[in-house]
């Protein structure tokens, strides 16, 4: 049984087009993964993962410069007494 020609260009193409399409796909999955070992996020995802992490951080710096203020107000409190 022979398969005609235009049916292998057919399936060569569709292949073709295939690979093209899932080939970057899998690859950004991968590299995602090994440096998050976590699936690739959709970019609304990632816009607020990123934003939650730069809330969290200058939350953390606001609670240091607080304490900062509290120690030198003390200290001054001190030296005033």
């Amino acid at each position: 049984m022979n398969i005609p020609e235009p049916a292998i260009f057919i399936f060569a193409f569709i292949g073709i087009a295939s690979i093209a399409y899932f080939l970057p796909r899998l690859t950004v999955y991968l590299f995602s993964w090994l440096k998050n070992k976590t699936p690739p996020k959709t970019l609304i995802e990632e816009k607020n993962h990123l934003l939650q992490s730069e809330l969290d951080r200058l939350n953390q710096k606001i609670s240091q410069l607080e304490k900062e203020n509290e120690d030198m107000t003390r200290a001054v409190i001190q030296q005033l007494r």
